[in-house]
């Protein structure tokens, strides 16, 4: 399946996600256009990936008053793209 996510999801994925998932990561294609990225992935790979944000938005996802923080709504955004 092909997905599209933006650039600032990309990034945040390649800093977090790939450092813990390598084997995952590998086996993604990407084609970059100007704000956007394209995504091959089938679907255990998108299943692994929204794992991992929702688990890691109960980490790192929100404030002090327990609202969402910037990391968090990146990584909603993130849960909601890679749901299938």
């Amino acid at each position: 399946m092909q997905l599209i996510i933006s650039k600032t999801q990309y990034e945040y994925l390649l800093d977090h996600f790939s450092k813990e998932n390598m084997a995952i990561w590998q086996l993604i294609e990407f084609q970059f256009e100007d704000k956007r990225v394209l995504l091959t992935i089938d679907e255990d790979q998108a299943d692994d990936i929204q794992d991992w944000a929702s688990e890691r938005l109960l980490v790192v996802g929100f404030d002090m008053d327990y609202k969402l923080n910037p990391e968090g709504r990146i990584l909603e955004e993130i849960m909601d793209i890679f749901f299938v």
